[in-house]
């Protein structure tokens, strides 16, 4: 069975040759597809120099059209039974496929789900807590898997985390919006929808690297503008759907996501998105887990305004370690 991992590549020259080192030494048959989304540092050499050293290493060079962009062109130009995703400045843990054989005996699945670690520039580490357990994905029907999700801790939402069947992804044309941040959210509501069966791969994982402020470095306004859109259209998808509840659910904890994001914003810029986020509100009361029903009492109590920069405050003090 052949893997393509596929890596969008934007100035990522510090750290671009971790990530693809920790591909290149795993016991598997894996090609690397290498994006560059028109890096103006040595990324795109080190990728061409990288590919002229490797014959698993393919590259890709294009203008900047943002991450999700650059990952559909690497599920077009992958030629793996199965395809992972790994950001460049991100890696994978040097035993992942190791214990391939557990992952191969899924080999029918359209998405097998695998586990996320914090990597803290201290270089402490923390398990991302979505709350998998094989026994609750693998050999389960499409609904029971889609309803756990819903109890589930945190929403998979990133792109990370799964391993993806190729022909699945074609066939049902599921990509990345173009032009959008927080693509993942939309292309992850793609795969829970479209996919019929889901695995657990236990030993697998992926290292997530997170930098001193670096929710503050996201916090722009179209980030907040995108996620919001996200909704709107998901919200529509969801009521044409057999799963809507379940959607809706998906949403709440969605929509309790832009609240940090909203909260980086200055005073005059969260004001844009205020009459947006009271209209979406009722979001928050399809959310099933303590966390949602907390955030949703916080803003019950304080407000939208001041729970968002509350929030925000919170996971930057969280994430500081």
């Amino acid at each position: 069975m052949k893997y393509s991992v596929i890596i969008p590549v934007f100035n990522a020259e510090k750290y671009l040759l971790t990530a693809v080192e920790s591909v290149l030494h795993q016991p598997a048959d894996i090609e690397i597809v290498l994006v560059d989304d028109g890096s103006t540092d040595a990324s795109g050499q080190i990728c061409d120099r990288l590919a002229r050293q490797f014959a698993n290493i393919l590259v890709y060079h294009t203008q900047n059209q943002g991450a999700g962009a650059a990952r559909n062109i690497g599920i077009r130009k992958a030629t793996g039974d199965f395809i992972l995703f790994l950001d460049a400045d991100d890696f994978l843990d040097q035993d992942f496929f190791r214990y391939r054989s557990c992952l191969e005996k899924q080999s029918n699945c359209d998405v097998i789900f695998y586990q996320t670690v914090k990597l803290f520039h201290n270089h402490t580490q923390e398990a991302m807590h979505e709350g998998f357990t094989s026994e609750n994905i693998q050999g389960k029907s499409k609904q029971a898997v889609l309803e756990y999700i819903t109890t589930m801790h945190k929403f998979p939402a990133s792109c990370s985390g799964k391993v993806l069947r190729r022909k699945f992804l074609l066939e049902k044309a599921v990509y990345f919006p173009a032009g959008q941040l927080a693509e993942d959210v939309d292309f992850t509501l793609q795969l829970l929808l479209k996919a019929d069966r889901f695995g657990y791969y236990d030993e697998g994982k992926y290292m997530y690297r997170l930098f001193p402020n670096s929710r503050s470095g996201k916090g722009n306004a179209k980030t907040v503008a995108d996620l919001l859109a996200i909704l709107e259209k998901w919200i529509v998808i969801g009521q044409n759907s057999p799963y809507e509840g379940i959607v809706l659910c998906y949403l709440a904890y969605e929509y309790a996501m832009v609240f940090p994001f909203l909260g980086a914003l200055s005073k005059e810029k969260r004001r844009v998105f205020l009459s947006k986020m009271q209209d979406l509100q009722f979001l928050m009361t399809y959310g099933k887990t303590r966390k949602l029903k907390a955030i949703r009492r916080v803003v019950q109590f304080l407000g939208i305004d001041s729970t968002a920069k509350l929030l925000y405050t919170y996971i930057n003090f969280r994430d500081s370690k």
